[in-house]
């Protein structure tokens, strides 16, 4: 986590004022948008964007890669799982639950990116335990308390053998990166 904050951070001491803050950004957008800018000694840019020295555009260019860095910690955290589903049945192959810190339900939603072949999916309301040390954040004082959670089902069509897969993502919140869970199924 704290490779994602470094780029904001960073910001605050390369920059003394917002003013040329947004204008770094500016430039950045300049360098990346036009094809008939330069990068050296002489840089070449719109007359609203001049600098007078070089020390702006190397801060510039130390922030644009630190975005670069910052949208590689944008990406989607994929977990990969391995099922195994008897012929002609269903299985639980998820259950999600996301509180607050008054312990009452979070909302969060569950998306399908790549729905299965050779079944459907059912989603059920159901409850959890909240657990003492959870995947995300902390429990705090809600630890042994139920949550309201959603699970996913996979149910196999009847009569279908094989392989299958079900992709989807869990968010709960704007902060928080979304999770992509992959689940390949054995139906035999």
């Amino acid at each position: 986590m704290t490779k994602c904050i470094a780029p904001l951070v960073l910001s605050r001491f390369l920059f003394s004022s917002r003013l040329a803050f947004l204008k770094c950004l500016e430039i950045i957008k300049c360098l990346v948008l036009s094809k008939n800018l330069v990068l050296s000694k002489n840089l070449s840019l719109p007359k609203h964007l001049k600098i007078s020295k070089r020390l702006e555009i190397s801060k510039c260019l130390v922030f644009a890669s630190c975005l670069v860095l910052l949208s590689s910690c944008a990406s989607n955290q994929v977990i990969s799982k391995v099922k195994s589903v008897p012929k002609n049945s269903e299985l639980l192959i998820g259950e999600f639950g996301y509180w607050r810190r008054d312990c009452s339900k979070q909302h969060f939603d569950i998306s399908i990116e790549r729905y299965p072949k050779g079944g459907q999916l059912r989603f059920e309301v159901g409850t959890l335990l909240i657990p003492e040390d959870p995947l995300v954040g902390s429990s705090g004082k809600c630890v042994g308390q139920q949550v309201q959670s959603k699970k996913v089902v996979y149910i196999a069509d009847p009569g279908f053998v094989g392989k299958d897969s079900v992709r989807y993502v869990v968010k709960s919140a704007a902060l928080l990166k979304a999770k992509a869970y992959e689940v390949d199924l054995v139906v035999e």
